[in-house]
């Protein structure tokens, strides 16, 4: 009887699919990028992603952030300075805007208003999404403590700062 639902599992992970056999999709995915250094914003824009190889992965292609990012320095003509590692890709430059010591500054992403969690590279993007690289600054947010306050009465807003430190 184990034998026939063994089987019969592999049976139906084949036919129906499973989980861990379906592939990404690699549509283009619409979303919102902002490049923004110390001194000036390079890109701010909608813009279709297109899904990219990641050589250093293996054979599989996905719509992720490094793929946004590579998209528009190919159309805008920069050229990036990356480095692959077990963790993912590390941004070293994009164009001019390369860390002057060890100490940084650094190329940072944020993904909806909150600090990134994994790398560019695994980053899987989804529509309508805002992402925002930066490089030498650290993006501030102001956060109300009601949606929708009303007229006369006190809210509270709180300042926020994303340290890289």
């Amino acid at each position: 009887m184990k034998k026939l639902f063994g089987a019969m599992f592999v049976m139906v992970a084949v036919f129906f699919g499973a989980p861990a056999f379906a592939s990404a999709d690699t549509s283009p995915v619409p979303i919102h990028l902002t490049i923004q250094t110390f001194d000036k914003t390079l890109f701010d824009g909608d813009i279709s992603v297109e899904a990219c190889f990641n050589s250093q992965r293996g054979p599989t292609t996905t719509v992720n952030a490094f793929c946004a990012v590579t998209q528009v320095a190919s159309s805008s003509g920069w050229t990036i300075d990356a480095m692959w590692s077990k963790y993912g890709v590390f941004v070293n430059s994009i164009d001019a805007y390369t860390p002057l010591s060890l100490s940084g500054p650094y190329w940072l992403y944020y993904t909806n208003g909150e600090s990134a969690l994994t790398g560019l590279d695994t980053h899987i993007l989804t529509s309508g999404e805002h992402i925002l690289l930066t490089f030498g600054i650290s993006p501030m947010r102001v956060v109300a403590a009601s949606s929708s306050p009303l007229v006369g009465t006190t809210t509270i807003l709180s300042a926020q700062y994303f340290d890289s430190d």
